[in-house]
């Protein structure tokens, strides 16, 4: 992958077929969507935590092709941090300029050197905001993006 190491990023076709696409989807739409992770308006619907809210998918995310995948390209260590699923549609579209997310989602609040320790007040969740040291932390990382529908360039 040498856009990976050059540019920053890669795009991976083909990583799930039709039927696993139908999966996700199939699963996604007969969850029960009340409670404080879950958003729907009528312009969005979004999952907090998707994965902990809808553990059910995992198995059709992490399939042995993703797995492989993230295996070659990162190592056998990497394991999901945060997960957030939406359903944006087209006519609700809104610019998001070119952002770095600095917020490391972590499993209890510690005091760290370095570091901001907090509690999210929305999701009420603990997490460290990196102040000289965030390079180090965000680049161990990646992010994966999924999507579930054509879109245009």
């Amino acid at each position: 992958m040498e856009s990976l190491r050059s540019a920053g990023y890669a795009i991976i076709n083909d990583v799930f077929t039709i039927n696993e696409v139908t999966a996700i989807l199939d699963t996604i739409n007969s969850i029960d969507t009340n409670g404080p992770a879950f958003r729907k308006t009528n312009d969005l619907f979004a999952i907090r935590r998707f994965v902990k809210e809808v553990p059910v998918i995992i198995p059709y995310i992490f399939t042995s092709r993703l797995r492989d995948i993230i295996s070659q390209l990162f190592g056998k260590d990497y394991f999901l941090v945060k997960s957030i699923y939406f359903d944006k549609p087209e006519q609700s579209n809104w610019f998001v300029a070119y952002h770095q997310d600095l917020t490391i989602s972590v499993d209890q609040k510690k005091a760290v050197e370095g570091l901001i320790s907090g509690l999210s007040r929305t999701i009420s969740l603990p997490y460290n905001h990196p102040l000289i040291c965030w390079r180090t932390f965000l680049r161990s990382g990646y992010t994966s993006m999924i999507p579930m529908k054509t879109t245009a360039p």
